[in-house]
């Protein structure tokens, strides 16, 4: 991978003519040296405006540039002009020496900011070059992923695969390049801040330093993260479908009074269970299991098909006895139904209670955890209430109970804590178990007024066959085996959906199997060997130029194998530096990611741009000891950008004896053209 910058030109059109800048980079080290104000931001962010990057500065439709660029431009005499209309140029080289070039307005009557016409070939160094413009667009959905988006033109010419990763909602998106590109592009508003500073949160993508890192390193790492997504979202997915099919069984099961057992209703690998699950209905008052049901159901079937309908003379005395058992099962399912709604509302009443009080506990312990902390902080306040109430029934507590006046409370807050959270414990299993009472007493309850419904039809139908003409067909006989014809044709779907029930869980089991073996194997803090001496080499490199630079210490300096950020001894140095020696670390850390590179198959470009690294006054040594450093990027290939209002003198010094490219500015960088030659290739 590699990228060079081979020219930019920033170009303003007003009523006096036309104001521009352009600088020609080179291999190595290009210095871009100026006054403060001067307009050396301008220069360099006009390189991000043309890539389309400006997102890594702040979400939105942020304008990297100074108004100078597109509003009100100084003349050499101080009148401000207003600007008719501007644009930027870059043109860049790839790793197989083709150029490209990308032309983007700031201002313009027909062509909008989103715009960027590219060629392909160098139309800043050739203009004459005979090849067709493409238009693309860019800051706007697609841009990324459409043959018509800039950064898919862009990531496609610089040869990178940019992968895929997943955001705070779950979704799948690519790794835009704002999200990287503050490690190759130091910007001066937040770039020093810290070295996952400017790296943008609004796009949402989980851990975006970490994924930055991964992509510039081309770590293992990355791919095992993705995989894992991969596989947590297809382990949700099955996850749900086993919530849902069982769901949806339990539903057509409540409605014919059964009940679903050693079924769990999460998805678990552990299929068949030790204990077969099975399917149990309320038959005659006792809770049987559906095969036996279906059994007992076709052989009373069986036998009221094979014997002639009786008459109803017939079979009074039989109709008569047969009324008194339905009353009496009616009586005691009536009782049990009333039995039953009593119990479920009692249960639920507990379960409310339950709740209560494990909301009261919730709440008073994170009253003594705030309490512990304020007396960590050396609080003085009293810490308790000075009318104690009952935390249950908030009676107000007598001295006794509470310690008031006795000197000293009677507990102390530690203790306090470690007593609720005993409570807590306790009270979340008994939760657990009433939540299991409940849902087999709704079950029950279910089961009890579909047999009370049963039982009432029965009577019905027993009554009416009592009243009905003599020679006639029994009614209780016909309305028995229609009754029974229903049950077990309703009872033998409910069959087929279980054994199809069982086949779905078997499936889901199976691929869980798999998914939560290959996820245990990619653990975080398994990294392959690759990827330890990439860390390794970045560790070095960040431990030698904080030496270097005059870190205030860098002894047993590490890159944290989970973050990739620098520590020592457990503490994060880019949260616990000075404002200067942070300015330190983002240089140790860029520039070694530049290095790494330089020995390690990588996907980082070979660039690296940093805008004012003076920053916090920090030392001329060490602002000389990072030109020594970054020196050696024009014998590997790379290419470095610095822009600095370090002193005149300072940088032809360091120019002449590290053979740096200068690119100096005794005045403003956006000047007026005295000769009004175009540079539009247009």
């Amino acid at each position: 991978m590699r990228i060079k910058l081979i020219a930019s030109a920033l170009v303003v059109e007003t009523e006096r003519g036309r104001f521009s800048t352009r600088i020609d980079f080179e291999e190595g080290v290009n210095v871009v040296s100026a006054h403060n104000n001067r307009g050396k931001t301008t220069a360099l962010m006009s390189v991000i405006y043309a890539l389309g990057l400006e997102g890594m500065v702040g979400p939105g439709d942020p304008m990297p540039l100074k108004p100078a660029a597109y509003e009100l431009v100084a003349d050499a005499d101080g009148t401000e002009l207003p600007v008719l209309s501007s644009y930027v140029m870059l043109e860049l080289e790839n790793a197989d020496g083709k150029r490209l070039t990308a032309q983007r307005y700031l201002k313009h009557e027909r062509f909008k900011r989103d715009l960027v016409r590219t060629w392909e070939a160098g139309k800043l160094t050739d203009p004459q070059a005979d090849v067709p413009v493409r238009e693309r667009y860019t800051r706007v959905p697609g841009a990324a992923q459409n043959e018509a988006g800039w950064h898919t033109q862009l990531t496609r010419f610089l040869g990178w695969q940019l992968p895929r990763v997943t955001t705070w909602t779950g979704d799948s998106v690519p790794l835009y390049m704002q999200s990287f590109w503050p490690l190759l592009f130091v910007e001066q508003s937040r770039g020093w801040a810290s070295i996952f500073g400017a790296i943008p949160r609004y796009l949402r993508i989980r851990d975006p330093g970490r994924r930055a890192v991964e992509f510039l390193l081309q770590l293992d790492a990355y791919e095992r993260a993705r995989r894992r997504e991969e596989l947590l979202a297809r382990d949700a997915a099955l996850t749900n479908r086993w919530r849902s099919a069982v769901g949806a069984f339990v539903g057509r099961l409540d409605t014919l009074g059964g009940r679903l057992q050693d079924v769990s209703p999460t998805a678990t690998v552990e299929w068949p269970p030790a204990s077969p699950p099975t399917v149990r209905l309320l038959h005659d008052e006792q809770w049987v299991p559906l095969g036996q049901l279906l059994r007992t159901l076709r052989q009373e079937l069986a036998q009221l098909e094979n014997e002639e309908v009786p008459r109803a003379a017939d079979v009074v005395g039989q109709a008569t006895s047969d009324l008194r058992d339905a009353e009496d099962r009616l009586a005691r399912l009536s009782a049990l139904s009333l039995q039953a709604a009593q119990d479920l509302r009692n249960q639920e009443a507990d379960q409310d209670a339950l709740e209560e009080r494990l909301a009261a506990l919730t709440t008073d312990r994170q009253r003594y955890s705030d309490a512990l902390r304020l007396r960590g902080m050396g609080a003085l306040q009293p810490l308790s209430s000075p009318e104690p109430h009952c935390p249950t029934c908030q009676q107000a507590l007598p001295a006794t109970l509470h310690g008031a006046g006795i000197g000293g409370p009677v507990l102390t807050l530690e203790a306090n804590l470690e007593l609720i959270d005993s409570e807590r414990h306790t009270v979340q299993a008994i939760r657990a178990d009433a939540s299991e009472v409940l849902r087999a007493s709704r079950e029950r309850a279910t089961a009890v007024r579909q047999a009370l419904l049963d039982a009432r039809r029965d009577v019905r139908t027993l009554k009416s066959a009592l009243t009905q003409q003599a020679q006639a067909p029994s009614r209780a006989v016909v309305a028995r085996q229609v009754r029974v014809t229903d049950r077990l044709e309703a009872l033998e779907e409910v069959d087929e959906s279980f054994s199809a029930l069982e086949q779905t869980l078997a499936e889901i089991a199976e691929e869980l199997r798999k998914i939560r073996g290959e996820l245990e194997g990619l653990k975080a803090g398994r990294r392959s060997e690759g990827d330890e001496d990439k860390l390794s080499a970045l560790a070095l490199r960040v431990r030698e130029q904080l030496d270097q630079y005059g870190y205030g210490s860098f002894a047993g300096v590490e890159v944290d194998p989970d973050t990739y950020l620098p520590e020592r001894e457990g503490f994060d140095l880019d949260s616990d530096s000075s404002a200067s020696d942070t300015v330190r670390l983002v240089w140790a850390y860029t520039v070694g990611l530049l290095e790494v590179a330089r020995q390690h198959a990588t996907n980082h470009p070979g660039l690296l741009v940093m805008d004012e690294p003076g920053q916090h006054e920090i030392e001329i040594d060490s602002l000389r000891a990072l030109f020594r450093r970054v020196a050696a990027s024009r014998q590997r290939e790379q290419q470095v950008v610095i822009a600095t209002s370090m002193p005149f003198h300072e940088v032809d010094a360091l120019g002449a004896e590290l053979d740096l490219a200068v690119h100096r500015f005794d005045d403003r960088v956006l000047t007026r053209d005295e000769d009004n030659q175009r540079t539009d290739p247009t």
